[in-house]
């Protein structure tokens, strides 16, 4: 059944990639607001910059970040910003468990956080865009965006509600779960939303568009 569930998540990505290459120029034309930075715990940061043909002004591109790191991250986020990666091997993670299935990647530490590059070759790309992008960060306009993903727990999820920050974002797979959450309706998502699902134009549950445009 877990290979079955992979397997339908692999095509719905492939086949809302050629989506966004195809509908960007349009998309970006509705939207009014070309300076945001999306700090997520995964990758819909980047695909919301590709879905309206952006640059990307994150340096959370490409990356995942463990829940309750995130939530530090959020809260300190000059502070993390303001280091220097100090990259591991995947048998010093405190995520051993949760990445020693998949294929190696880059990972790095910001003091008492990691930062898991996903998609990056090396650790000299991902120490290179990292830097790059923390210079892009558009500080008067940041929203943080959090999931239910990677053995995110209700507690977590209420904690990231209760944070004073401006622009929150809040996905999850339960419907009137936890206020504040924007619960996404979809065939796969059982225990946690599946990446695909997380909206990156608009869906019938969330308007990206329209939320960016009214900041």
């Amino acid at each position: 059944m877990r290979n079955l569930v992979n397997i339908y998540e692999t095509i719905r990505l492939k086949i809302q990639k050629k989506h966004i290459a195809i509908w960007s120029n349009s998309r970006s034309k509705k939207l009014l607001n070309n300076c945001f930075t999306i700090i997520s715990n995964n990758c819909w940061g980047g695909r919301i910059y590709q879905s309206y043909g952006m640059k990307n002004l994150s340096p959370t591109i490409g990356m995942i970040i463990y829940p309750d790191d995130y939530l530090k991250f959020c809260t300190h986020l000059h502070k993390y910003t303001n280091m220097q990666l100090e990259f591991i091997s995947f048998e010093k993670s405190k995520y051993y468990e949760s990445v020693v299935h998949r294929k190696e990647y880059p990972i790095a530490r910001l003091d008492d956080i990691e930062l898991h590059f996903l998609h990056y070759h090396s650790q000299k790309e991902a120490e290179l865009k990292w830097e790059r992008r923390i210079k892009r960060i558009c500080w008067d306009c940041v929203i943080y965006k959090f999931n239910d993903q990677n053995g995110c727990t209700k507690e977590m999820l209420q904690r990231f509600c209760s944070l004073p920050l401006a622009n929150k974002l809040c996905f999850v797979c339960k419907r009137n779960w936890i206020p504040g959450t924007i619960a996404i309706k979809g065939i796969l998502n059982k225990n946690e939303i599946k990446f695909s699902y997380e909206p990156y134009g608009h869906n019938r549950q969330f308007n990206v568009t329209e939320y960016l445009n009214n900041i």
